[in-house]
């Protein structure tokens, strides 16, 4: 039976050391601050270890450590869980050793308590009966039934009530960021653009003349990305070739000095004018010195959309209105409607236990029965899962049923004209459609040119849009948005909350690709829902 102190040993051989930083943030450790310079990947793995037990982390650490390397024996630290919350009184734990080793010629003297839950599960084990163990365990902590790795033979359907609070983990401190503006407007030549930057410490002094990458590695990961056959070396690449880009010297300089004087910066790209091809760069790949921004919690990166409305806030009422939609025109490719219904129910169920969401799903929406749910229902969170495209002028739209069940256009215009319908209650509008998250993107985009996806064009009418840029495998789509959601409802700003989700993306992938498809574009000042 593995003990908690050999995790760290078992990690190490498993991890790269930039997915021990990942795990680091994950359990909200800075790499940068938490570290030293010279840590290698076993110290620092040995320090995580640390920090989760001094702060009963363990549940969460496990976890985390599985989203890492899902191949690892995680179920073998089970018995860790009896250990890491005050509903484990210490009495329980012996009375029920003392009951199995009682017999066993003094063995029920042994009085260390991680020793006895090992030997609990160690007998259970040996007697083929370890289903009663998980059992133990999960009348007094019954939420593990959520993570079917400890124990793939007890997934329950049953509504899971809500993890007890850990009294003894400080009080959460409110994240505050600071702007940090990087600008960029087409130039008087091809392929040329002016690149600025502007945050509280000052702006740039003289206007950066940048070219997009035109190479064929640039352009081969672009075409990869979007087909899905993307490797993991190809993004670094990319991700570097766009960084070179969005920071060139002077604006590198200005990065540094508000970096060194916030904690917590929100890299905003701002993109003027109807320039397609800046709307189809993955912004969001953008890595340096073997780190993605993106996936840093410190740095999240939003595509601002420069608007004449006033910027408007994300609080909304205590409980949220959320509408779900999904279609699945008979005339496309197919979508199991009722499997992905039952997806997002299970990924807001706690939401919806705990009073936070009032949750409404349709399958099969047709233009009619949207018109009619936005009026009636009033949502604040829009979510859409099915279709999308572009017209053959760039126009950007998602794919509902008509009457018939075949496929029924709604496109950008439309809904903003819908969304107005609310008088400024819907705040923030998920599009998990395959083109919704690139302004005119498709197999003719590129020729078409225009401002016209549907994730930017609404943004002039709600706070905030999620869309999908690229065609997203339907695993990664769901954890994000079931992470997102988890976050939100945790109080997070949707900034930090996207940039969590892709953190779990990243951990839990195994290509280390897709974290980035979603798409989040933002003018809300704070980023918070709720």
């Amino acid at each position: 039976m593995k003990k908690i102190k050999q995790l760290p040993s078992l990690l190490s051989d498993a991890l790269s050391l930039e997915n021990v930083n990942l795990l680091a943030r994950a359990l909200d450790l800075d790499p940068d601050d938490d570290f030293g310079p010279n840590d290698n990947k076993s110290t620092r793995l040995q320090k995580i270890h640390q920090f989760a037990k001094q702060r009963v982390f363990l549940f969460n650490y496990l976890i985390e450590s599985h989203n890492v390397a899902s191949h690892l024996p995680i179920a073998d630290y089970i018995h860790l869980l009896m250990l890491m919350y005050p509903v484990f009184e210490t009495d329980e734990i012996t009375k029920r050793f003392i009951e199995i080793y009682a017999d066993e010629n003094g063995l029920y003297t042994v009085t260390n308590k991680e020793t006895q839950a090992r030997m609990l599960q160690e007998h259970y084990k040996k007697t083929n009966d370890e289903n009663a163990f998980f059992d133990f365990i999960a009348e007094r902590l019954p939420q593990i039934r959520d993570y079917p790795f400890l124990h793939p033979s007890h997934q329950s359907e049953i509504p899971l009530p809500t993890p007890p609070t850990q009294t003894n983990r400080p009080p959460k401190e409110e994240t505050i960021y600071v702007d940090f503006d990087i600008n960029i407007n087409p130039a008087d030549v091809e392929n040329v653009y002016q690149v600025t930057a502007v945050s509280d410490a000052g702006q740039t002094q003289n206007i950066s003349r940048q070219s997009l990458p035109n190479n064929e590695s640039f352009q081969d990961s672009l075409t990869m990305l979007q087909s899905l056959f993307v490797d993991e070396e190809s993004v670094k690449k990319l991700g570097e070739m766009i960084h070179d880009f969005l920071f060139p010297p002077e604006v590198t300089r200005l990065f540094t000095k508000v970096k060194a004087q916030n904690e917590n910066v929100r890299i905003r790209i701002n993109i003027y004018g109807e320039s397609l091809e800046l709307h189809q760069i993955p912004w969001e790949y953008c890595r340096f010195d073997e780190e993605y921004f993106a996936t840093d919690l410190s740095t999240p990166i939003v595509r601002f959309i420069p608007t004449f409305q006033e910027a408007a806030s994300l609080h909304t009422p205590e409980q949220m209105r959320v509408l779900v939609a999904l279609s699945s025109p008979a005339d496309q490719s197919p979508i199991n409607l009722e499997k992905e219904s039952a997806r997002i129910q299970k990924a807001l169920a706690p939401l919806e236990r705990n009073g936070k969401i009032d949750l409404k799903i349709q399958e099969h929406m047709t233009n009619d029965d949207l018109i009619d749910e936005f009026m009636d229902f009033q949502p604040h969170i829009f979510h859409f899962v099915g279709h999308g495209g572009t017209k053959e002028n760039g126009e950007g739209f998602i794919l509902l049923e008509d009457w018939e069940g075949n496929a029924a256009e709604f496109d950008a215009e439309d809904m903003m004209t819908l969304v107005k319908t609310t008088n400024g209650a819907t705040k923030l509008i998920i599009f998990a459609a395959c083109e919704s998250g690139v302004a005119g993107a498709g197999a003719e985009g590129a020729k078409n040119g225009g401002f016209m996806g549907m994730g930017p064009r609404i943004l002039k009418e709600v706070p905030a849009v999620i869309a999908m840029q690229y065609v997203v495998p339907q695993e990664t789509a769901f954890d994000f948005t079931k992470n997102m959601y988890a976050a939100l409802a945790k109080g997070e700003p949707l900034d930090r909350a996207v940039t969590r989700s892709r953190i779990r993306v990243f951990l839990k992938g195994k290509d280390k690709v897709f974290w980035g498809t979603p798409v989040l574009f933002m003018r809300s000042p704070d980023g918070k829902i709720w």
